[in-house]
C-alpha cells in the first residue's frame, strides 16, 4: 500500500498491540483465543520472569513481559501468570494480579491470599482481595468482612462492592451466606465514611430482595446526597413495598434533583396500591428540579401498571402541558399499556387526540416482516418509538428507501444542533452507506459534527461509534479530509469505537486504515472491517482477505473473510440493520452474534447498541 500505509501502521501498531508485519500474517487476534505460532514463544517472552536474581533495574521488563503475555489467550499464559505473583517486585505483582482478575483465573486465588497476608501496600491488598472474591470461600468471605473493619477508608468501600459483586457461594442448612454478607453490609450503612455508606447501600440492592429495608429507608435522611440516592436505589432493586411510605416522604423533603429523580425511579418499580396516585400527582406537579419527562421516564419502567395509572394517563392527554411528557411514559410502558391505549381509541377521542393516540399504538406494535408490510412505517416511529421500534422501522425503510425517507434523512443530517437522542434513527440510517450519492453536496460542518460527537467522551460508546458509521456515507468530496480526521480514532482505546472506525473506512474506501484495522488485536474490529468492505478495493486487499480467510486465529474472522472474498457486495448495496442476541456479551469487549440471513448463510458479527438493543449490520442478500 506505500510508504502511507507503513508510517500509519508503525504509528498505531504500538497502541492498538503488536502488530505481526510480516508477509502471510494476519495480525494479532484477541487475548480470548489468540494461540501462540510456536510452544518457545511464551516461553521466550516469559524469559525476564524467571530471571533467578531478579533486580530494581529489571523490573519494566517483567512488567512488560505480561503485557505481552496477556496479547495470548488464558490457557496459553496462565501458568506464567500464576508464577509472576511470587515475584519480589509489588509492580509485578499488582500487573499480575490486574490479569487474574480480568480473565477472572480463579487459579490465582491460592497466591493472591498469600499476597494478602504478606503485602504492606494497601494498593497491592485490594488487588489481591478482588482476585480472591472471584470464587470466595468461607476463608475469602472471613478476610472480606476483616476488609469491612478495616481502619481504612478506601478497603472498607473496596471490600462492600466486592461483596455485593462476588459470586457467593450457595446457602446449605447448616449456613445463609446470603444472609450474612446482607448483615454485614447492613452494619457498614452507618459507617462514619460517606463512600462506604455509598457503596455498603448499592452492593446491597444488586444482593437483591432481603432483610434491610428499614434501615436502607433511614439513610434517605443522610447529609450526603450520593448515599441517599444510592439507598433509593437499592430500595428499588429490593422491591419491598414496606420502603414505600420512606420513599414518598423523601419525594417531597428537601432534596437534590439527583436525588428526587431516583425517589422516583424507585417508587415506580415498587408495588403498592398508594403508588399509581402518588406517581400521577408528581406528574401533575414535579418537584422542584425534576422535570415532567423525568417523571415520566420513572413511570415508564413500572413493571406492572395498574388501570387507573393507565387512566389517569390518558386523561391527561388532553392537557397540552402533560401531553407530550404522558405519550413517552405510555411509549415507554409499550405493549403493557397496548390493551388501555386500544381500549380509548374504540371508545372514541377528539380527531387530533386520536391521530397522536393512534400513532401511538401502532408505534407499540412489533414491526411485521418485509414481505407482510403494505406501506411504510409511520415516520412517528423515528421521532418517539421505543428503540426496538426504531431499529425495526429504520431497517425497514433503509431497504424500501420511500422517496419521503431520503429527503427527510438529507434534512436531518444536516440539523446538527439537534440533540443526540433525536438523531440517533438517522445516524442509524446512514451508517448503512447506501445514501452517499444522495446525501452528495451536504457541507462538511455536517461531517465535522459527526465527528465531534465520536470525539466526544462524555456521550456513550454506541453513540460515538454510532457517529463515526454514520460518516462512512460522506460523499466522494469529502473522502480526503474524512480520511485525516478519522485516523485519529484508529488509536482509541475502546474495540467498539475501532470497529465503527473500520466499518466506515472500509465503506468509503480508505484502504491505509483499513490495512491497519485488518491487523487489530480485537477479532471484532478485524470482522467488522472485513465485513463492511466494498467491491472496489486494490489487489492488496484482496490479497489481505485471502491471508485472514486462511490464517486468521478467530474462527469467526475467517468465516467472514472467506464469504466477502468470495462475494463482495456491489458499490451502492446499503448494509442491513437486523436484531440480534449476543453470543456471550458477558466476555469480550465488544460481544460477537450468529446470525442466519435470508438466504441462509451464516455470520458470525459484531454486536452493536441502540439504545438497550443489541443489532448488527449485515452485507446485502
Amino acid at each position: 500500500m506505500g510508504r502511507a500505509h507503513s508510517w500509519l501502521t508503525l504509528r498505531v501498531a504500538g497502541r492498538i498491540g503488536v502488530a505481526w508485519l510480516v508477509a502471510g500474517s494476519s495480525g494479532p487476534a484477541a487475548a480470548s483465543d489468540r494461540w501462540p505460532a510456536w510452544p518457545s514463544a511464551i516461553e521466550r517472552i516469559a524469559a525476564p520472569l524467571h530471571d533467578p536474581q531478579p533486580t530494581r533495574q529489571s523490573e519494566q521488563q517483567r512488567v512488560e513481559a505480561l503485557e505481552r503475555l496477556a496479547t495470548y489467550a488464558t490457557a496459553a499464559m496462565a501458568r506464567e501468570l500464576i508464577h509472576a505473583l511470587g515475584d519480589p517486585s509489588p509492580a509485578v505483582q499488582r500487573e499480575a494480579l490486574r490479569l487474574c482478575a480480568l480473565r477472572e483465573l480463579r487459579a490465582c486465588a491460592e497466591a493472591a491470599a498469600s499476597l494478602w497476608h504478606s503485602a504492606g501496600e494497601t494498593s497491592l491488598k485490594m488487588a489481591a482481595l478482588r482476585v480472591m472474591a472471584l470464587q470466595p470461600d468461607a476463608a475469602t468471605l472471613v478476610l472480606l468482612f476483616a476488609a469491612l473493619r478495616d481502619p481504612g477508608d478506601e478497603m472498607r468501600a473496596h471490600a462492600a462492592d466486592l461483596l455485593g459483586l462476588a459470586a457467593l457461594p450457595a446457602d446449605t442448612p447448616e449456613r445463609s451466606v446470603r444472609r450474612e454478607v446482607q448483615a454485614a453490609l447492613l452494619a457498614k450503612l452507618s459507617d462514619p465514611d460517606a463512600q462506604v455508606r455509598t457503596i455498603a447501600a448499592r452492593s446491597l440492592g444488586r444482593l437483591g430482595p432481603g432483610d434491610g429495608t428499614l434501615a436502607l429507608t433511614r439513610l434517605l435522611d443522610d447529609p450526603e446526597p450520593t448515599v441517599r440516592t444510592a439507598a433509593a436505589t437499592a430500595l428499588a432493586h429490593r422491591r419491598d413495598p414496606h420502603g414505600v411510605p420512606a420513599l414518598l416522604r423523601s419525594l417531597h423533603a428537601p432534596n437534590e434533583p439527583p436525588v428526587r429523580v431516583a425517589v422516583l425511579g424507585a417508587l415506580a418499580r415498587l408495588p403498592g396500591a398508594a403508588i399509581p396516585a402518588a406517581l400521577l400527582a408528581v406528574l401533575d406537579e414535579p418537584p422542584e428540579g425534576v422535570t415532567a419527562f423525568q417523571v415520566a421516564e420513572a413511570i415508564g419502567a413500572r413493571p406492572s401498571p395498574e388501570p387507573e395509572l393507565l387512566t389517569g394517563l390518558l386523561d391527561r392527554l388532553a392537557d397540552d402541558r402533560l401531553a407530550r411528557p404522558v405519550l413517552r411514559a405510555l411509549l415507554l410502558l409499550g405493549s403493557t399499556a397496548a390493551p388501555a391505549l386500544r381500549a380509548a381509541l374504540d371508545r372514541g377521542l377528539d380527531p387530533a387526540l386520536h391521530d397522536a393516540l393512534d400513532r401511538l399504538w401502532r408505534a407499540t406494535q412489533p414491526v411485521k416482516p418485509s414481505a407482510a408490510i403494505e406501506r411504510d412505517p409511520d415516520p412517528e416511529v423515528l421521532r418517539i418509538g421505543s428503540p426496538g421500534a426504531q431499529l425495526e422501522a429504520v431497517a425497514e425503510l433503509v431497504e424500501r428507501r420511500p422517496a419521503w425517507f431520503v429527503a427527510t434523512l438529507r434534512h436531518r443530517l444536516g440539523s446538527i444542533d439537534e440533540p443526540v437522542e433525536q438523531m440517533r434513527p438517522w445516524w442509524l440510517a446512514a451508517s448503512t452507506g447506501g445514501f452517499r450519492r444522495e446525501l452528495d453536496g451536504l457541507p462538511w460542518r455536517t461531517w465535522a459534527q459527526l465527528l465531534r460527537v465520536a470525539a466526544d467522551r462524555r456521550h456513550t460508546v454506541a453513540d460515538r461509534c454510532l457517529a463515526l458509521a454514520a460518516s462512512a456515507s460522506a460523499p466522494p468530496t469529502h473522502t480526503r479530509r474524512m480520511a485525516k480526521e478519522i485516523t485519529p480514532f484508529v488509536g482509541d482505546p475502546d474495540p467498539a469505537v475501532r470497529a465503527c472506525v473500520g466499518h466506515a473506512a472500509a465503506r468509503m474506501g480508505l484502504e491505509d486504515i483499513v490495512g491497519v484495522l485488518l491487523l487489530d488485536a480485537e477479532p471484532a474490529v478485524r470482522s467488522r472491517t472485513v465485513l463492511a468492505l466494498r467491491r472496489e478495493r486494490s489487489a492488496a486487499i484482496e490479497d489481505r482477505l485471502r491471508i485472514l480467510a486462511a490464517t486468521d486465529p478467530s474462527g469467526m474472522v475467517r468465516q467472514v473473510a472467506a464469504h466477502r472474498s468470495r462475494e463482495p457486495a456491489a458499490p451502492g448495496d446499503p448494509l442491513l440493520v437486523v436484531p440480534v442476541e449476543p453470543h456471550d456479551p458477558a466476555r469480550p469487549a465488544t460481544p460477537m452474534a450468529r446470525v442466519t440471513d435470508r438466504d441462509d448463510q451464516v455470520w458470525w458479527v459484531p454486536v452493536q447498541r441502540f439504545g438497550d438493543v443489541p443489532w448488527a449490520w449485515l452485507p446485502p442478500r
